[in-house]
């Protein structure tokens, strides 16, 4: 997730962009909803405005939905181990400033999608608790305190120069597969 924070940062260091169907269908949305708001109550023109409202809706949850099947798909098919961020969305989502991105990016439903696939394709899930992944050399396990707004992880004790989710997900692929060998 480096620079535009991406949807998803995986070991391999590929970046999966955040489509953000919400946003991109905000505007149309906001007029749909300004056109039912000047009808009259219970009239035919009012039931067939709803629908048009109802229908962004629909266009947004499809396209996000869509969006999850295949990403997810790409992940499970080369890999045999997949290891996520056990993620508190609905805690993330109490935080007024980043509740309409968690929403749209639907990480919860990416994530019971991954373990869906993973398990009907033979794959191995762990979902792993995201404690201290972001701050964690992933070089040599230094651990060192980041505000989220710093999107570069310098290690000061190995030189490690990285972006901060490639290292995050490094340290979750490391801890997934710890947890796989200890079980």
């Amino acid at each position: 997730m480096s620079g535009e924070r991406g949807f998803a940062a995986r070991s391999t260091e590929e970046v999966s962009s955040n489509p953000r169907f919400f946003c991109a269908e905000e505007q149309a949305l906001a007029k749909a909803r300004r056109h039912l708001g000047r009808e009259e109550q219970d009239t035919p023109a009012r039931a067939k405005q709803r629908c048009v409202a109802a229908g962004v809706h629909e266009r947004v949850r499809w396209r996000r939905s869509d969006f999850a099947h295949q990403h997810s798909r790409c992940i499970v098919s080369p890999f045999d181990l997949i290891a996520v961020e056990d993620l508190s969305v609905k805690g993330m989502t109490h935080n007024h400033s980043v509740a309409k991105s968690v929403h749209d990016a639907a990480w919860s439903q990416f994530a019971s999608l991954l373990a869906y696939k993973a398990a009907w394709a033979g794959r191995k899930f762990v979902a792993v608790i995201p404690a201290h992944t972001s701050q964690n050399c992933s070089g040599c396990g230094q651990r060192q305190a980041l505000p989220l707004d710093d999107r570069i992880y310098t290690c000061p004790d190995c030189g490690l120069v990285i972006d901060r989710d490639l290292n995050a997900s490094k340290n979750i692929l490391s801890v997934g597969q710890h947890a796989l060998a200890s079980a």
